[in-house]
Order: C-alpha cells, then structure tokens, then sequence
C-alpha cells in the first residue's frame, strides 16, 4: 500500500514514478494487494489499520523543529448516498445536510462513529444494505465504531450529527427514480492487452454488461465502479502488461477527468476482496457461484442431538440452524455441544431460526453465517463436522498454525484461547501447502476471499 499526502497532488502526478511498486510487487512474487491512497479520501480498509491506535494522524511534510510545531489534523467524515430499489448503488456525496433526501438513506462515516440516517419514504432494500455497510466497516475497524441510527422523524437532537454536516437543513423531498439510478451507466470495464504485438488499451463492457465472465486470466483489466478503481491482473499477464498495469490506472483517472483521490486498488487473480466481487453480483446470472450450495453428505447426527447447519430456497438463498435430536438429511454441518443446551432451543420453532438470507445473490453473506455458525459451535463447546466440499473452512490458531477442515473430518475450537476461523468457496486455493501465517495475513486473506472472525476469549 502507498500512499500520497495532499501537498503531492498540488504537482502534476508523473504515472512514470509508479513501476516501482509493481517491481516490488514482482519480486514478491505477484502475491501483494496493492492499494494506492490520497490524504483526507483515505478508504476504509486503510484507516482500519490504524483504528486501534485512535485512528489516523496526519501530520504536515517535513521534520519537525523546536520552532514549528506540527499539530495532528483529523480526519476528514465522508457521507455516502444508498439508493436503488434491487441493485442499491453508493455513492460519495457532498458533506452537507442538503444532500439529505427523504427516499432514500445515508451513511455518515465519521471513523469511529457510524451514523445511518434513513428517510421517511426509503425502502427495506436500501434500509437493509446500509445496516450492511455499516456491519462491514464496523468488522474491518475490528468492531471499534459506535454505530448511530437516525430516522428522519426522529426528535432526538442527534447534533453531533447535524454538526458534521454543517448545520441543519431542510430535507428535500423523495426524489424518486430509483430504477433509473440503477441503470446508469457508471461502472465501466476496460482491457490493458498485448496480445497484437502492441500494448492496447480498449473498453471491454458498461453498466449491466460488466459481467465477471469477461475477465480474461490472460489479460489485464481497469474496473472503474464509481467510488474506486480495481486494476485486475489476470494469472497469465505478460510481463508488460504487469508493468503498465498501475501506470494505466493512473492514466485512466487523468485521461477520463475522474477525480485524483480515488483509490486505486491493484488485485491479482485469486486474491479478489469482496467489493470487486461485489461488482458482478447481479450484472449476469451465474457470475457468482452459490455459496452454499447443497451438502454433498448427510449429516449423522449423535445420540442427545446437536444443532445442524442447512441451505434453503428462501429469501434468496438462507442459512438455517435447526436444534434436533435427529439427523437431518442434507445438513451443510452439525455439531454436538459439550455444554448442556435449554431445552426450548429444541422446541421453539421446531428448533429452527435463521442465521442468514440473501446468500445467493450476496455470497459473503453465507461465508459470514459460516463464520458465526462456528462461533455458536465454540460457545456451546461442540464437535464439529462439516459435510460439505464446497466450502472450505480453517482454523487459525494460537500458535498461527493453520488447520484446513476437510470433509467428514470432527474437530473442535473450545480447546483453543482465541482462534479465528476462515470460510470461502473451495474453488479458491488459499494457503495451500502453508502451515503458518500470521493472524492479520489470515484474516485479510480470508476475508478478500469469504468471510473470517476472531473468536472470544475462553472464559
């Protein structure tokens, strides 16, 4: 990750300067995310790495005398616009109360404060994703955020909010059109290709046409979404076509006036974070293969029951949990607690509650419901068993070893004091062959490619 202070942008950026990071990146074997960050649009996987040490700190260029004293600047809250009936879109704003409508919602990103403000006329999807958001930068600032919900109704004064925002204003009414803002096309697909003899940069696809069977492993490719720009490097690249790649995001943003601060993320093949994925969610059917598809086994359960993880048709693809004293056929997994479980655990509902819907069309969510399964594993001190082969899930434990569970194979967590665990599609060979890494190489890793949780403390 580099990153460039706000003084830098004042002088012409020279895209030359950039190979030697794809340099490092090559002598490293192709293995790095390269993320490129502007001073004060920082993204949010940037600052939560300094979440734990009271957020980023910025000071002026230059050392620092006994005559000048450099004083922190704070960071700068940024308002992001969740609109779209199906396909909810977000979008950076402008930090003012004016932007505020009442059909659609905003989230207010203040770093260690998160507030969601929903219009009176916003509807569930846009109310749904951006209690998701919020979930998410929570998770990647390691649960640090103060999340805030504000109705436009409500009569609390909330004035730190309105504070941020500079001052109250009136609310503009619903704006409607959210199928149009759906469609726009602003999500842009281009090709960075030798294969002619000639280095040739061409547009590939836009809007709904960017779909994720266009990826060529051959080939580099630009991804503009709107709020960041994803250089693609697909297995097979040529060399050149390896250098040029940060060299040509640049140039993309100078060259279609797209603004100077976006983030620029550098991902190669099999290291995708869950934002690009995210891009082809719903731009094709069959982009994304289902999650959770159904188990390949069937769970034989133990005498005293347990607690079985399943897949259902649902709202669009559900985790449910079932508490059961017998099998059930066709469970993803089961466990057997080593703790005693209320008896109305069993009863209530027929023992059945959701763990996670929307799977299909948002894959993270499943492999987050993994992760959370397994957390209840741990808390109930259960046996595991996982009745699947097309979900991989590891173990990262105390010691950094990892432990990839395969199929049929019973195992446990309460035995270790802090474990973090892993799902993802067993389509994506993570740390094959590794026997260690460290936690953050783990969760980072795992996250860009399912889902990963750091589970409590043993009591």
């Amino acid at each position: 990750m580099f990153t460039s202070g706000s003084e830098l942008l004042q002088l012409k950026m020279k895209p030359e300067l950039l190979p030697t990071t794809v340099e490092l990146d090559t002598f490293l074997g192709d293995v790095p995310v390269q993320h490129r960050e502007i001073e004060s649009k920082e993204s949010a996987l940037f600052l939560s790495y300094f979440a734990s040490k009271g957020g980023i700190r910025i000071l002026e260029g230059g050392a620092e005398t006994g005559f000048n004293h450099v004083e922190p600047t704070k960071y700068k809250p940024r308002l992001m616009h969740l609109k779209g009936r199906k396909n909810v879109r977000i979008i950076e704003v402008p930090l003012s109360a004016s932007s505020l409508n009442e059909g659609d919602v905003f989230v207010l990103d203040a770093g260690l404060t998160l507030y969601q403000w929903t219009g009176k006329k916003a509807n569930p999807t846009e109310r749904t994703r951006a209690a998701q958001l919020c979930r998410q930068l929570d998770s990647e600032r390691k649960g640090l955020p103060k999340v805030v919900n504000i109705d436009q109704n409500d009569k609390d004064g909330n004035e730190d909010f309105w504070t941020i925002l500079g001052g109250r204003s009136e609310i503009a009414g619903d704006q409607g059109g959210d199928e149009d803002w759906e469609i726009k096309e602003d999500k842009l697909l281009y090709q960075l290709s030798d294969a002619g003899g000639r280095m040739e940069f061409n547009k590939v696809a836009e809007a709904n046409r960017v779909t994720r069977d266009k990826l060529d492993t051959r080939d580099v490719f630009v991804l503009d979404i709107g709020m960041e720009i994803f250089v693609w490097i697909g297995k097979g690249a040529s060399e050149g076509e390896k250098k040029e790649s940060m060299v040509v995001g640049t140039k993309y943003l100078r060259d279609n006036k797209r603004p100077n601060y976006l983030p620029i993320t550098r991902i190669h093949e099999g290291s995708e974070n869950p934002v690009f994925e995210a891009a082809f969610a719903t731009s094709g059917a069959g982009n994304i293969k289902r999650a959770t598809p159904t188990a390949s086994y069937s769970s034989a359960g133990a005498s005293g029951g347990g607690c079985y993880l399943s897949y259902i048709d649902s709202s669009n693809g559900s985790l449910i949990l079932t508490w059961s004293k017998e099998p059930i056929k066709g469970a993803l997994s089961f466990f057997q607690p080593g703790k005693p479980v209320a008896d109305h655990k069993y009863k209530s509902n027929g023992g059945r509650e959701e763990l996670t819907r929307g799977v299909d069309s948002t894959p993270k969510n499943g492999f987050q419901g993994w992760c959370n399964y397994l957390k209840l594993a741990r808390e109930f001190a259960g046996t595991i068993t996982v009745n699947t082969k097309d979900v991989q899930v590891c173990v990262h434990d105390d010691s950094n070893k990892i432990k990839r569970i395969t199929p049929g194979e019973t195992f446990q967590l309460h035995d270790y004091q802090m474990p973090a665990v892993g799902a993802w599609p067993t389509s994506k060979a993570l740390f094959e062959g590794a026997v260690n890494t460290g936690r953050d190489h783990f969760i980072n890793t795992a996250q860009a490619a399912g889902a990963a949780l750091v589970l409590p403390k043993n009591k």
